[in-house]
Formats: C-alpha cells, structure tokens, sequence
C-alpha cells in the first residue's frame, strides 16, 4: 500500500475516534449517516468504500480536525 493510501485510512480512522458526530460529518460531506455508522462500527470495511467517501472524509478530517 502506497504512502498516501496509508496516511488517507489513517485519517479516516482518527476521524472516526475523534468526538465529531456523524451527523455533522454527512452535514459537511454529504455521506448518509447510516453509511457513517456502517464504516465507524465495522459493518462497512474501510478499504471497501468508494474513493469518493475516502476523499471527502479525508478533506474532512484535514480540514477540521487534525490539528484542532
């Protein structure tokens, strides 16, 4: 796995373990909130979702919380 595929899981991961709700995540991302439980309690795999969800949950996590 590529570096940046690592560090983009990686985000999502500390996103998902961070106190941001799911509904302010879909608010901003457009992710339905079911399809954010999914992923945060295992029932969807992380390496499973679409780039698309990647990306925006990625740009979430870069943009409002790492280095919050």
């Amino acid at each position: 796995m590529s570096d940046l595929n690592h560090e983009i899981k990686d985000n999502i991961s500390k996103l998902f373990d961070s106190d941001v709700s799911n509904y302010a995540i879909h608010k901003a991302t457009g992710i339905s909130q079911s399809s954010l439980a999914d992923i945060k309690k295992g029932k969807a795999k992380l390496g499973n979702i679409t780039l698309d969800k990647a990306i925006k949950l990625n740009n979430y996590y870069v943009n409002h919380v790492k280095d919050k």
